[in-house]
This record gives C-alpha cells, sequence and structure tokens, in this order.
C-alpha cells in the first residue's frame, strides 16, 4: 500500500538539517488560539467537568518553575531515584554554543520552598540530540546515539553513561561501548533482565530495522552492544512500551521520505536463544506518530494522528486526530482482537508527550498541528494546550489547563510528588524558531 508523504518531519529537519535558525530566546512563540488566558503571572488554573459512572471536577494548576540554564529542545530527561530530574543535550542556540549541546542539568523539585531549581551535572564527552536516556537498575543513566556535528550532521554510534553519586552528588560521565549501527530517533527499553533493547531510528539514508541489545555491566561496567533480531520494516520516530508480560511493543513508526507506516510489532527477548523475534500485531493501524502509555489496568492507550482512510485505501486531506488501545492479555492468533479504536484527542498533535499519572489518567501536553491557509498552505502550529484521557470514563478525553508557552519537542516526567515537570522545546514557526529555557509543573490536584 503506498503511504502519504505529508511532511511528518518538517519541524526536525528545519532544526537539525538546515541551521540556519532565527533564534529568539525569551521571545513568546506562536501559541495556539485555544490556550486559555493566564489567571496571573505565574499561574494558569482550568475546572473541566466530565461524565462518567459520576460527574466529578478535575482542577488543575501550571506553575512556572525556574528556567534551565542552557535553552534546549529534542533533549532526552529522566528521573533519577533521588528524585532530581537529569535533563540532557539537546539543541541549542548557536549563540549558547549550539547547534549541539553536551550540557547536563539536575532539577531539584524540593528546592526553592517546591517552585524548583536547577544545578549544573557535568558534560557529555560529544554533544547530541534526539538521543534517549535510560534509567538502569543500577541507578544510572545510559544516554545512547542521537545526532551530532562532524563536517556535517550526522547520527552517532556513541554511548555515555552517568553516575548521579559519583563527584560528590554531582554526577560523573563515563564513555561506555558504542553502538554497532548509529542511530537517532530512536527507542531504548529496559527488560526485565536489566538490559536495554535499542530499536529502529534513522541513520544516514533513512529509517533502519537494525535492532541492539546493550548490556551495562558487561565487561567490568563498559558494556557491550550486539545486534539481535531486525525488526519485519524500517521503523524510525516509533512510540515504544514495555508490557506485562515481558514483551516490547512498537507502533507508530515513520518510514522513508516521512511516510506513515501502519505497521505495529512485539518483540519477545528470550526467543530464538537470545537473538528474540519479531511478530507483526497490525499492518493496518491507523496511526503516526503517536505516544504509547502503559495504564494501571495493563492495556496500551496511544494517541496520535491519522493520515490514511484504511476503509477507502485514500490519502486524507489533512491529518486527523487518532486513538487506540492495545490489549496484551488478549490471546488471538491475528491479534486482531487485541485493538480499539477509541475516541480520539480532540487535537490532532504529533511530538508531543503523553505521562501516566498517579490517578491512572494520561496527560498529553503540547506538541503541533497542520493548519491550512490559503487552501494548499500548510505550515505546522505549536500547541500550548493539554488533555486528560480518563481510561474509566466514555468520552475519554477532556481538556485540562494549558501551558504558559506552546511548546513541541520538550520532555516530561513525573515527579515522586505527582506533579509533572514540563521542560523546553521549541516553539515559534518555520520562519522564527523559538527554542525555550522554560520549565513548566503540573499539578492535576489543583493546589
Amino acid at each position: 500500500m503506498k503511504q502519504p508523504n505529508l511532511r511528518l518531519r518538517v519541524m526536525r529537519y528545519m532544526l537539525v538539517q538546515s541551521l540556519a535558525w532565527v533564534c529568539l530566546i525569551g521571545v513568546p512563540g506562536l501559541v495556539d488560539v485555544g490556550a486559555a488566558p493566564p489567571t496571573d503571572a505565574n499561574t494558569q488554573a482550568i475546572s473541566t467537568k466530565k461524565q462518567t459512572a459520576d460527574t466529578y471536577v478535575l482542577q488543575a494548576h501550571w506553575k512556572e518553575t525556574a528556567d534551565l540554564r542552557h535553552a534546549r529542545t529534542n533533549h532526552a530527561a529522566v528521573l533519577l531515584p533521588n528524585g532530581k530530574v537529569l535533563v540532557i543535550g539537546g539543541i541549542t542556540p548557536e549563540s549558547q554554543g549550539g547547534p549541539f549541546l553536551a550540557s547536563a542539568e539536575l532539577f531539584d523539585p524540593t528546592a526553592n520552598g517546591g517552585r524548583g531549581g536547577w544545578s549544573e551535572a557535568g558534560g557529555l564527552h560529544e554533544g547530541r540530540a534526539e538521543h534517549t536516556a535510560t534509567l538502569l537498575p543500577n541507578g544510572k543513566v545510559l544516554v545512547v546515539g542521537g545526532r551530532t556535528l562532524g563536517k556535517e550532521v550526522i547520527g552517532t554510534q556513541s554511548c555515555e553513561l552517568f553516575d548521579p553519586t559519583a563527584n560528590r552528588g554531582k554526577g560523573e560521565w563515563l564513555t561506555t561501548a558504542p553502538l554497532k549501527k548509529s542511530r537517532y530517533g530512536h527507542t531504548t527499553t529496559l527488560l526485565p533482565d536489566g538490559k536495554v533493547i535499542i530499536v529502529g531510528g534513522f541513520d544516514d539514508s533513512g529509517p533502519v530495522r537494525e535492532v541492539e541489545l546493550y548490556d551495562s555491566l558487561a565487561h567490568n561496567g563498559y558494556g557491550v552492544s550486539q545486534l539481535v533480531a531486525e525488526m519485519n520494516a524500517p521503523f524510525g520516530s516509533h512510540a515504544s512500551v514495555s508490557l506485562p508480560n515481558g514483551m516490547i511493543l512498537i507502533v507508530g513508526a515513520e518510514g522513508y521520505e516521512g511516510t506513515c507506516v501502519h505497521q505495529a510489532e512485539l518483540f519477545t527477548a528470550a526467543a530464538n536463544q537470545g537473538k528474540g523475534a519479531w511478530t507483526v500485531v497490525s499492518e493496518y493501524l491507523d496511526l503516526c506518530l503517536p505516544t504509547a502509555t502503559p495504564l494501571l489496568n495493563g492495556k496500551v492507550v496511544m494517541s496520535g494522528v491519522s493520515v490514511f482512510d484504511l476503509e477507502k485505501k485514500a490519502e486524507l486531506t489533512r491529518e486527523v486526530p487518532s486513538a487506540w488501545l492495545f490489549d496484551p492479555m488478549v490471546k488471538t492468533a491475528n491479534f486482531k482482537k487485541a485493538w480499539t479504536q477509541i475516541s480520539p484527542a480532540k487535537i490532532a498533535r504529533q511530538h508531543h508527550t503523553a505521562t501516566l499519572l498517579k490517578n491512572g489518567q494520561v496527560l498529553l501536553v503540547g506538541g503541533q498541528e497542520f493548519m491550512t491557509k490559503n487552501g494548499d498552505d500548510r505550515y505546522p502550529r505549536v500547541i500550548s494546550r493539554a488533555e486528560i484521557y480518563n481510561p474509566e470514563g466514555n468520552d475519554a478525553w477532556s481538556p485540562t489547563a494549558s501551558m504558559k508557552a506552546a511548546r513541541v519537542h520538550h520532555t516530561a516526567t513525573l515527579l515522586a510528588d505527582g506533579r509533572v515537570l514540563v521542560v523546553g522545546g521549541h516553539s515559534g514557526d518555520p520562519v522564527g524558531v523559538v527554542i525555550l529555557a522554560s520549565a513548566e509543573l503540573y499539578d492535576p490536584t489543583g493546589k
């Protein structure tokens, strides 16, 4: 089936292929018209009602926290065992040492009376963006791949380890074994045995199907990566989630020239004497560039966009929101009964984040949607609006408070106290990109 090319990669190419940005730090970006006005200088609040078995009122607040020391987008973030958040690498304006950052920062949510604060966390040996960061069972953080700058913008094979306990708690960066294949826009997922599965992504010629298994403890902690079973199709910019049965679900990939891959696959690590095996669990999944979030009931909710009418086998004239549920407990030969299409989110958003809250709901934040001007002229608009998915509700998606800043390619991290830290990203439009140093805290309790 021919897949549509709807410029799903516009924002990434704009940032990392052409490095001639207009970066005006501190200047407000293009905020979507539906954003709620702030109730005061630092806080936005909204109350929304939702019909379920009972009617309840959801009150939430966004509060600005301290700014990053370095504005950044396309970075990575991970929650450490001590409750702090490690933010790593990314793209920053050339005026601040960009394009690719080697710096890392630590966010302490308890600093400044709960408002939070940032401190330096050393520097990577190689600046990078579109990489991944995975917390290992020993408390260290594995940073894998990404884009970097040689003679031109390229993918990298390098990996690094961050030890948060070293250097009197300031942390230390260590080089570790490289990948077998350079890649960016990939995913890394922790397996039950402590190893990390590295899936897909892009190299300098397009999406890749190669998969690697990384053992950070091998060779006296230097680590080793080995190639395992390849996927059935090349995947990049996909979503990856670990299931309760130990398998890994991969969905919503981007193929060649920005096309959408409608295939979903499951990885079984123990198969084929540790080489693993891939099983196609859907060939016609109407979902592109989604987030995939494991729910407390064991299911996975996915939210992205649809670019193709699978029934009519025709390209859509514009992206529309699309959402699905996958139930890994359904035992069936063709997996069709494991998939349920649900009511979509209100906005056809891409490159957003989804965070499982402690109450079992899912917070969708930011991203971009494509708008149409003068009929055919399409352009991306960065979003400040947020939505809540309630797995217990009939009409599952509800609006919640909008962020102060519209942002895309940001990170969102659930803190130990139940708040969500949203960091960096960029705003603006293709003419004037604004890379953000700001960070915001979402409190679902409204306190």
